[in-house]
């Protein structure tokens, strides 16, 4: 729901904001506005072509949202599963009424008026000329890019607002992040070291963990979802010929339930393509959404796009598996933290969000750190890993995958639920098969927390099956439809949905094991 913000500002007001003699500072100092390998700078942005822009509002009472976070997710808790509404969310977190009247006096004072809002009125998004962005961020200069296949709209020129914005304003969305994000591998495509597998389809990951035949989706208010960003559609025709080939033996559905975006005609992405096949496998006959955010007039951040739209709808997918990241470093730290507290606002709903931890392994910086990966370090997401079969033949015993990403985080440290586990595991390892301890963060946030079987899946992409698929873009789903299951049978027991699993993982280890037993719970 998006709500238009009429800007009006009474003479006397106006008249004070043109005599005031602004100072500015950077808001994201810490954000990269440099180029990433691979896009190319095509030209100007012509003075009177429309923008948007995205005004992350200060939020009150973020402490409040964090100890609800906590309690609710907590299952030795008393608040466990006592999740709030959006509109409740909003009465915490929604901006005073004094930084709603400053952004919107220093806006309307540059003549920008056509603006909206959510329902947590924490996010402004307004449309304007070229030109003006330019001049209300400190005569910064906006170019198209293109990776070959995309095109964005971004500034290399770091920002600037009046300072007095400093304590209103957490972020402008829509000027310097190039859209990142994990990107496929198949066996051809990348010499693996790790053992390799015949063939991943539905059947071998069902048994491998334990899902029957007899299981399958029937509580009408369960709900799981693919959110995709990159250019990645889905097609039917894809869909009816895997269930053709895969989907024999138990009962699942046949279709997206409901798409929300704009999916046009067109070839499909094999992300997409693997996203929604297999969460639609392990999660099977479980309501399920397609959900595309393609940022709009090319300079939107799809992936900020994604969380302001969660925040303006009601009634989103309980469980959500998304393969999206970017390096820790390149991102701002302030960005981080407000990315944060959209994760909370998730959680506090009862909302599960899974992110792949990527697939490059560790990382590496300079031949000097490993590089830790954003959102995957976040405390408030779910991060699954991959793993891989130690046979290539059957369904047996898995070990860690070498591609699968996971490390330390270099901002966040580790939270309370996972303190323990991550001191087991110091205190198991063998000091000389560690790194040098200057390479990484040992009292960070340590991800993933969870893995499953991430290579040599088997996809139908653009009516062609597509063997040797891999990466945590596989894991990530299958663990979603896993979890998915997990809220279709507390539902039907009139519980509520996980919401932020982490704790109750953490919590009952013994649900788990290492990577040569098996991975998850049996039904």
């Amino acid at each position: 729901m998006r709500v238009a913000v009429g800007l009006c500002v009474l003479f006397a007001g106006f008249s004070a904001v043109l005599s005031r003699s602004f100072e500015y500072v950077h808001l994201e100092p810490g954000q990269s506005t440099s180029i990433p390998e691979g896009w190319t700078r095509i030209e100007r942005v012509a003075p009177d072509e429309d923008l948007k822009l995205t005004f992350a509002l200060k939020q009150q009472n973020v402490d409040v949202l964090e100890d609800l976070f906590w309690k609710v997710s907590d299952p030795t808790h008393e608040e466990y599963g006592h999740y709030l509404s959006l509109h409740e969310i909003a009465d915490i977190v929604k901006p005073s009424n004094e930084t709603v009247a400053e952004v919107e006096r220093w806006l309307e004072g540059s003549g920008v008026t056509d603006c909206s809002t959510i329902i947590t009125e924490d996010f402004l998004e307004c449309s304007m000329p070229a030109r003006t962005a330019e001049n209300l961020l400190g005569d910064i200069k906006f170019h198209r890019y293109t990776d070959g296949k995309r095109r964005v709209i971004r500034s290399e020129v770091r920002y600037l607002v009046p300072r007095h914005l400093k304590d209103h304003l957490d972020f402008v969305g829509g000027v310097h992040r190039f859209p990142p994000g994990l990107k496929l591998k198949t066996a051809e495509s990348k010499n693996i070291s790790s053992p390799q597998h015949i063939g991943n389809y539905p059947t071998v990951i069902r048994e491998r963990y334990n899902i029957s035949k007899e299981v399958g989706g029937k509580h009408e208010a369960n709900s799981q979802c693919t959110p995709q960003f990159l250019e990645q559609y889905y097609h039917q025709g894809d869909l009816d010929l895997f269930w053709r080939l895969y989907g024999k033996g138990y009962v699942h559905r046949d279709e997206i339930d409901k798409v929300v975006g704009e999916v046009p005609g067109g070839l499909s992405g094999i992300e997409a393509s693997l996203d929604t096949q297999y969460i639609m496998s392990t999660g099977n006959n479980i309501t399920t959404w397609f959900w595309y955010t393609a940022g709009r007039h090319e300079q939107q951040e799809p992936f900020l796009q994604w969380l302001i739209d969660l925040s303006d709808m009601e009634n989103a997918p309980l469980v959500n598996s998304a393969s999206y990241s970017d390096k820790e470093r390149t991102v701002d730290p302030d960005y981080m933290n407000r990315i944060n507290t959209e994760f909370m606002k998730a959680g506090v709903r009862g909302l599960t969000l899974l992110f792949a931890s990527g697939d490059d392994g560790a990382g590496c910086h300079d031949n000097k750190h490993f590089e830790p990966q954003f959102p995957s370090t976040s405390p408030y997401v779910t991060t699954v890993g991959g793993t891989a079969f130690i046979k290539p033949f059957g369904i047996g015993e898995e070990q860690g995958y070498d591609i699968s990403g996971g490390g330390f985080s270099n901002f966040f440290d580790a939270p309370d639920y996972q303190k323990e586990l991550v001191d087991k595991y110091f205190k198991m390892s063998d000091p000389e098969k560690m790194p040098p301890a200057s390479y990484y963060n040992r009292v960070g946030r340590g991800y993933p927390d969870i893995a499953a079987v991430s290579n040599h899946y088997w996809v139908v992409n653009n009516i062609v099956p597509v063997p040797g698929v891999l990466g945590t873009s596989a894991s990530c789903p299958v663990v979603a439809g896993i979890l998915a299951h997990l809220n279709d049978h507390r539902l039907a027991a009139g519980l509520p949905p996980l919401g932020f699993v982490n704790p109750f993982l953490y919590q009952n280890p013994e649900t788990l094991t290492d990577v040569s037993k098996h991975l998850f719970l049996t039904f």
